[in-house]
């Protein structure tokens, strides 16, 4: 299972400011206690200094026996200090928000469960972006909007489409392959590919939901650059790497060399490398080849299970904020 280093850095920096708000409350509650009660500041130098003194001694051989009995006796006058102050023992101990990794983010295991808490929070948020999550959903997908020449092979695209999502994974002896949906706007391609997104997603696979323009402008800034840009270089991997990418509008980008380039360079590595992508496009499988390569249009149609949409743009039925 792959992880999007985009939004794994989102995660990585709330984790960093969540412990660094930690530390900032910690620190103000331990200077007004230090105001309060000075000989309390004065027995936390102490003991940090007994502290060092016992490495030292350790080290050199000196009286460890002796290091420790004054450091025990720190100890025993700053608990009835914190006693006195109607405070317990271990008021002045700082606590981690995750008990688990001590905010690191990790532990011996691998990823602490509250990284990747902040981890499908944030790519939640970035899926949220194009596909306005909680609207488009295999729920809310509408058949009766369709004619009755459309409605069984859209109750095909529907069970499909599902059933991709349900069964989705990215082990090498079970991919959850590849699907092409093509046709004309308005019949719900981005619908099921948005409620595809969502379901993969909160099954904890990283997903990439990118129009073709968007896709193709990192490419071409990638192309040109002077300089090595993290950001660009960042976004490129990610559409190769990640569990699912979805390419939605393929057709509305500006045709060159080096966008076709890229289409075939990414649709041709996710293949290889076993990783599963949906494709979306306004134009008809026959097209393909003529609007773009053989070569794609051969990987596209042959390694991809194809969707035909027909009928009229529900758009117009529905409005453009409403759902199928």
């Amino acid at each position: 299972m792959a992880l999007d280093g985009k939004i794994l850095q989102r995660a990585r920096e709330q984790l960093a400011a969540s412990r660094r708000a930690r530390e900032l409350r910690f620190n103000s509650r331990r200077d007004e206690l230090y105001v309060k009660n000075p000989r309390l500041f004065e027995l936390d130098r102490d003991i940090s200094l007994a502290c060092v003194n016992a490495a030292s001694a350790l080290l050199r051989g000196g009286d460890i026996a002796r290091v420790e009995a004054d450091n025990l006796r720190l100890q025993d006058e700053r608990m009835a200090v914190l006693r006195k102050m109607g405070l317990s023992p271990d008021a002045l101990d700082e606590v981690p928000n995750c008990p688990l990794c001590d905010d690191r983010g990790y532990t011996s295991d691998g990823m602490c469960v509250c990284l990747k808490r902040l981890y499908k929070n944030e790519q939640a948020k970035e899926l949220s972006k194009l596909l306005k999550l909680g609207r488009q959903t295999f729920k809310n997908f509408k058949l009766d909007h369709y004619g009755d020449e459309e409605r069984e092979e859209m109750r095909r695209n529907f069970r499909v489409c599902k059933l991709f999502a349900e069964r989705f994974s990215v082990s090498s002896s079970k991919s959850a392959g590849n699907i092409l949906m093509s046709g004309d706007p308005g019949l719900g391609k981005t619908h099921l590919s948005c409620a595809i997104a969502r379901e993969v997603s909160e099954q904890g696979y990283s997903v990439v939901y990118e129009t073709a323009i968007a896709f193709c402008a990192v490419f071409d800034k990638l192309k040109f650059q002077r300089q090595f840009d993290e950001d660009l270089e960042r976004d490129a991997n990610r559409y190769s790497t990640c569990d699912l990418l979805i390419l939605d509008d393929l057709g509305t980008e500006m045709k060159t060399t080096n966008t076709i380039s890229a289409v075939y360079d990414i649709i041709n590595s996710r293949l290889v490398s076993g990783l599963s992508t949906i494709v979306n496009t306004n134009c008809y499988t026959e097209e393909l080849a003529e609007d773009y390569s053989p070569q794609i249009a051969s990987r596209l149609l042959g390694e991809y299970t194809v969707l035909r949409f027909r009928g009229t743009d529900l758009r117009e039925q529905l409005g453009p904020n409403g759902t199928m």
